[in-house]
């Protein structure tokens, strides 16, 4: 009997309350608004994603600098200096080579809406 009653029970609540999820166009979480649409939520993704990767590249690239300004003719200080500013370089390179490649894929066959990607 008890059983039966939360059978009834649960789809009767969560009815009530997933009309309102299940229908909203977008999230707000307050300090960003997510969308519903697969395909717009996969390009804020990614624009997050591009956002930071680019972010930390940068990053490291003046650190690197920084490092091989101070080096004071360490060679083994400047070559970590240089290694840091190489993988950042490439990781630069990297992103920006998967967001050719995901223009192609992502905005012509599975249809991404993205600012960034789509251009």
């Amino acid at each position: 009997m008890r059983k039966n009653l939360l059978l009834t029970l649960v789809p009767a609540v969560t009815s009530f309350f997933l009309p309102k999820i299940a229908w909203a166009d977008e999230i707000d979480l307050g300090f960003i608004t997510l969308s519903t649409d697969p395909a717009r939520l996969a390009g804020q993704v990614l624009e997050f994603g591009y956002s930071v990767g680019t972010l930390f590249a940068i990053l490291f690239i003046i650190i690197g600098g920084y490092e091989v300004a101070t080096s004071a003719g360490d060679p083994e200080r400047l070559e970590v200096a240089k290694g840091r500013i190489t993988a950042a370089v490439m990781g630069l390179v990297f992103l920006f080579a998967s967001v050719l490649i995901l223009r192609v894929i992502g905005c012509g066959i599975i249809d991404i809406d993205s600012n960034i990607i789509c251009g």
